[in-house]
C-alpha cells in the first residue's frame, strides 16, 4: 500500500469539502477581482498554455540610454508563452549617461528598463549586466547573437528575465519555448493536445533545472528528483498526445533553446511562481478531475497525473526550503512577493461565473466551475500560501 503523503492528504480534504459546494454562484469569499481569462472555448482559466519563450524584436529609446537593440519577449494577449528575456546592448556613454542623471546602480537600471516594457502583473526573475569583450558572445540568454562582432560599438548588454502570467498548469523555465497551438475539430482533442504540449514543457524544464541545479552544488537529492520528474512527465506528455490523437488531433510541441545558468535567486523566483503556485495548484486541479473525468482515458490518465504532480509539488517545496538556506533576507523578501502575486494572479486568472469551456468538454476532463476552484485555490491560499 502506497503511503498518503501530505500534499495528497490535503488535496483529498479540499476537494471532499467542494463535494457539496453550490451550484456556479458569484464567489465572495475570494477577496479577489476575477476576470475573463484568455483560454478561449477549450477551457478555462484555471488550465491555459504554459512553458513557452516567444521572442521578437524592438528598440530601446528609455531617456538617457539610446541606440542598440532590444531582443524583446512578446506580451500580447494570446499568451503563447510564459517566459522570456529582454537584453539590451549599451555603449559605455549611454551607462554613464544612465547613472548620471539617476546614480541607479546597472541592477536598478535593468530592473527600470524591463518594467517598462512588460506588464505589471508579470514577474521578473533576474537582472543582470554584462561587459562585452572583444568579439565576444554574450549567452546572456538570446539566439540573437546581442554581443557578437557587429560593430555596433556596444559594450555592454543588461539582460532581464522575465515570466509570463498566463495561468497554465504546467511548470514552466526560461529556456522553453512554445510552439503554436494544436487545431483540429475536436474540442477535447485540443484540450488534450495543449495539456501534452505543457507536459512535454515541463520535461525540458526540469532537465535545464537538474542542470542549473548540479552547477550550483544543490544537495543531489534535488537534482536527482528534478530528473526523475522529468520522467515522469514524458509519459504525461504520452498519455495525453494519445487522448489527442484518438480525437483526430495531432499535438505541437515546445523547443528549448539555449540558456546560462542563472543567479540562485532567479531560480527560486520560477521555483516559488512555477513550482510552489502554479504546480502545486495544477496538482490540485488534476486530483480533482481524477476523481470527475467522465471521459474514460482522461480519469486514467489524470489518476496518473495527479500522483506524479503532487511530487513535484513536493519537490519544489523542498526546494524552495533549501533555496532559502542559500538567499540573503533581501532577496528571500523578493521571492516570497513573487509568490504572493503568483497567487493573486492565479485566482484572477479563473473565469467569471457563468463563462469557462462548454459544459460537454467541463463533464470529458472533470475541470470544476468557476466556484469550485476558486473554493479550492482559496483552500491553497489558505493553508499553504497564508
Amino acid at each position: 500500500m502506497k503511503r498518503t503523503t501530505g500534499l495528497q492528504a490535503l488535496f483529498s480534504s479540499l476537494i471532499a469539502g467542494c463535494a457539496a459546494a453550490p451550484s456556479d454562484s458569484p464567489s465572495e469569499e475570494s477577496g479577489e477581482t476575477t476576470g475573463a481569462t484568455e483560454s478561449g472555448a477549450d477551457g478555462p482559466g484555471v488550465s491555459g498554455p504554459g512553458g513557452g519563450n516567444q521572442v521578437t524584436s524592438g528598440s530601446a529609446t528609455d531617456g538617457a540610454v539610446t541606440g542598440g537593440a532590444w531582443t524583446d519577449a512578446a506580451t500580447d494577449d494570446a499568451c503563447d508563452g510564459d517566459s522570456g528575456v529582454l537584453e539590451v546592448e549599451l555603449s559605455e556613454a549611454d551607462l554613464a549617461k544612465w547613472l548620471d542623471r539617476t546614480g541607479e546602480l546597472p541592477r536598478t537600471l535593468c530592473w527600470s528598463l524591463c518594467n517598462d516594457r512588460i506588464d505589471p502583473e508579470d514577474e521578473i526573475l533576474a537582472c543582470d549586466l554584462f561587459e562585452l569583450g572583444a568579439g565576444s558572445e554574450t549567452g546572456a540568454g538570446s539566439e540573437t547573437g546581442a554581443g557578437s562582432e557587429t560593430g555596433s560599438g556596444s559594450d555592454y548588454v543588461l539582460a532581464c528575465e522575465w515570466a509570463y502570467d498566463c495561468g497554465g498548469s504546467g511548470r514552466g523555465h526560461a529556456a522553453v519555448r512554445a510552439a503554436a497551438p494544436a487545431s483540429g475539430d475536436s474540442a477535447l482533442g485540443r484540450h488534450a493536445a495543449r495539456m501534452a504540449h505543457e507536459e512535454a514543457g515541463s520535461v525540458m524544464a526540469f532537465v535545464a533545472l537538474a542542470r542549473e541545479l548540479e552547477h550550483h552544488g544543490a544537495p543531489q537529492s534535488l537534482v536527482g528528483r528534478s530528473r526523475l520528474s522529468a520522467r515522469d512527465e514524458i509519459v504525461h506528455a504520452e498519455l495525453l498526445s494519445a487522448i489527442a490523437r484518438a480525437q483526430g488531433v495531432t499535438p505541437t510541441f515546445p523547443t528549448r533553446h539555449a540558456l546560462r545558468t542563472r543567479p540562485l535567486e532567479a531560480i527560486a523566483t520560477e521555483n516559488a511562481i512555477e513550482g510552489c503556485v502554479r504546480e502545486t495548484w495544477g496538482a490540485l486541479l488534476a486530483s480533482y478531475q481524477a476523481q470527475h473525468a467522465s471521459h474514460e482515458a482522461m480519469r486514467s490518465a489524470m489518476t496518473r497525473i495527479a500522483l506524479d504532480e503532487t511530487r513535484h509539488a513536493e519537490f519544489s517545496q523542498a526546494l524552495a526550503a533549501w533555496l532559502s538556506t542559500q538567499l540573503s533576507p533581501e532577496a528571500n523578501a523578493r521571492v516570497d512577493s513573487a509568490r504572493h502575486r503568483a497567487v493573486q494572479n492565479a485566482m484572477a486568472a479563473i473565469p467569471q461565473s457563468g463563462a469557462g469551456p462548454e459544459p460537454a468538454l467541463a463533464e470529458s476532463v472533470g475541470l470544476p466551475n468557476p466556484q469550485v476552484a476558486r473554493t479550492l485555490l482559496n483552500g491553497l491560499r489558505s493553508t499553504l500560501w497564508s
